[in-house]
């Protein structure tokens, strides 16, 4: 056990909570459907190193009119 007030990584159990925890892929859905759905666009779910949710529309739509930026921007929250 690390002493009082130390705190060490395990990057193995980060990257194995990442893949494949089922509340991750929750939280990850709670985000994504509801921007998906206000920008009219489709969620793809897949897993690389960790849980990933991609959110397609219309090219144009994001294009000309920024539509899942502002579905996002809607939700409070911010694309990088």
């Amino acid at each position: 056990m690390a002493p009082q007030g130390k705190f060490r990584l395990n990057k193995k159990t980060v990257a194995h909570i990442a893949k494949y925890d089922k509340g991750l892929g929750a939280a990850l859905d709670a985000v994504a459907n509801p921007a998906a759905e206000n920008a009219g666009a489709t969620v793809d779910e897949y897993v690389t190193d960790r849980q990933v949710r991609g959110i397609y529309g219309k090219k144009e739509d994001q294009a000309k009119h920024g539509a899942v930026s502002k579905a996002f921007g809607r939700l409070g929250l911010r694309l990088r």
